[in-house]
């Protein structure tokens, strides 16, 4: 994100978009799967113990799954879902991806609006460390910073900003999570663009707006990180990425 890395931090990417109107109906994700076949199949509910996926998202949603890439479609009442999980297939190609669902689910009912779509971005980063001291300072720009003298060292965190830009928002929320590395602190870097009010539901605009949240979502990650930090996932080129996360020229 910004710039090229070999080894990318990210464990998931979410994009979202929620319809304000919509002539829903059962049929609806029988036709669907019918418009994507060439590219997804369906999923079925796992039973208990057949897979490790988070088997609340199947509560009123079909499910499909790329033949080729790691990526799911969730199809319900209002709202359609691309989760790129596991192994992140770069933005240029998960776009397109976004647009062909998004175009089917339009064909389908073409009298939708969309009321906001949401781009969520979550990184996993391993910091080396010695002993249990945490050394955020050294690999982040954000971090939480205190003057507490009973409480020197800590072995958690969790801290968040919002930030707004025009047409909608994005925000961030660090926080450490449990790592099978004992040399190692893990943390999650967790960041959503909600962008609001498009001027119209075609597939294009769409396409626009979630462009426009994916610039928002790196300037900000290259923003919070620094060249410690792009040592570990080993930069392979920059892009000029611009420190203002308010230009709206993007």
């Amino acid at each position: 994100m910004g710039a090229q890395y070999e080894k990318p931090p990210i464990i998931e990417v979410v994009a979202e978009v929620h319809f304000a109107t919509t002539s829903w109906n059962e049929t609806m994700p029988e036709r669907f799967a019918r418009r994507i076949k060439g590219s997804f199949t369906e999923l079925l509910p796992p039973g208990d113990g057949e897979s490790d996926l988070d088997t609340s998202i199947w509560e009123g949603r079909k499910v499909f799954k790329h033949y080729t890439y790691h990526v799911l479609v969730q199809i319900g009442e209002g709202v359609l879902v691309v989760n790129n999980i596991d192994k992140y297939i770069a933005w240029d190609n998960l776009l397109p991806v976004i647009k062909e669902v998004y175009t089917a689910y339009k064909a389908l009912d073409k009298e939708v609006k969309i009321q906001h779509i949401i781009l969520r971005y979550i990184n996993q980063i391993d910091i080396p460390h010695q002993g249990s001291q945490i050394s955020l300072e050294k690999y982040f720009n954000l971090y939480p910073y205190f003057k507490l003298p009973s409480y020197e060292i800590y072995v958690g965190f969790i801290v968040g900003l919002q930030f707004p830009f025009t047409g909608g928002n994005i925000k961030v929320e660090m926080r450490t999570t449990n790592s099978e590395a004992p040399e190692v602190t893990s943390v999650i870097l967790d960041m959503e663009c909600f962008i609001g009010k498009l001027k119209d539901s075609t597939a294009r605009t769409a396409s626009s707006k979630f462009n426009l949240a994916h610039q928002q979502v790196e300037k900000l990650f290259e923003a919070i990180i620094n060249d410690n930090t792009r040592q570990l996932f080993i930069e392979t080129r920059s892009e000029g990425v611009s420190d203002d996360l308010h230009d709206n020229s993007i």
